[in-house]
């Protein structure tokens, strides 16, 4: 099962790579201990996290991250273990950027 969100995070990075031939994007966030990233680990002053992204969302943001930046995203969350674990695939970018 698959759920739709909307997430809010600071992003300090946007990066790709490729994999099995296929070329993937990265985008590096804040933690924050309310959640949903970050929720209930002990960090300081921050923690990273890594989220996949659509190569739409990297092109987007390629080149316009000067310093960190707050946005919002549309995402998909998708269990990965029986314990609550969940990976969080960005869709979208639904506010945040300038015009």
């Amino acid at each position: 099962m698959t759920l739709k969100v909307e997430v809010s995070a600071v992003v300090v990075g946007v990066h790709s790579f490729f994999a099995g031939g296929n070329e993937v994007a990265k985008v590096t966030v804040l933690g924050n201990p309310d959640g949903p990233m970050g929720m209930g680990i002990q960090w300081s002053p921050a923690a990273v996290f890594e989220l996949d992204a659509g190569m739409d969302i990297y092109r987007v943001l390629k080149g316009r991250l000067e310093a960190p930046k707050a946005l919002q995203f549309r995402a998909d969350l998708k269990p990965i273990n029986a314990s609550g674990g969940y990976a969080v695939h960005l869709l979208e970018v639904v506010g945040g950027l300038p015009d």
